[in-house]
């Protein structure tokens, strides 16, 4: 076993870095609902009918702005000072974590692919790109609620 002095603390500059990229974060997806929302808001007002894509990407922005908001908040921080339990792991805990890892992201990239085979059930007969206009706004909702729930989590493991 390693001991717990091999963890790297985080340094004040680090800590500014990854608070200046929250917010840098957080006025992009900020800033990409705003531009949904002025070409979704006059259609509303309009009464003009809304497609469903737009509906979803208005709502998966605001989950990632929700997202990268709850990431500037002392609470997340919280967790990146605890101390780096991951030397104090045995080399099985840590092989089996990787591997986990590597499996979640694997089917994650695999998820759209999934999505766009699904698109070509419902209407076949079209081209792949129409297939990938398809199947993106739910993937993005997917994303969305993935990215969300994981820092809300690390959130709650700093209590």
């Amino acid at each position: 076993m390693e001991s717990t002095a091999t963890a790297v603390p985080y340094k004040e500059s680090d800590l500014k870095m990854l608070r200046m990229g929250s917010l840098v974060l957080a006025a992009a997806w900020g800033l990409s609902l705003v531009v949904r929302l002025l070409g979704v808001v006059p259609r509303l007002l309009n009464r003009s009918p809304i497609a469903l894509a737009d509906i979803a990407y208005v709502i998966a922005f605001s989950i990632f702005l929700i997202g990268a908001l709850a990431s500037l908040t002392p609470r997340f921080l919280r967790v990146l000072l605890a101390q780096n339990k991951w030397n104090r792991k045995s080399r099985g805990e840590r092989f089996r974590v990787k591997g986990m890892l590597v499996l979640g992201a694997t089917l994650l990239g695999v998820l759209p692919f999934a999505l766009i085979f699904v698109e070509m059930e419902g209407s076949p007969g079209q081209d792949l790109l129409t297939y990938f206009l398809g199947a993106a706004p739910v993937t993005m909702l997917i994303y969305a609620a993935i990215t969300v729930v994981t820092i809300i989590w690390a959130s709650r493991q700093a209590s």
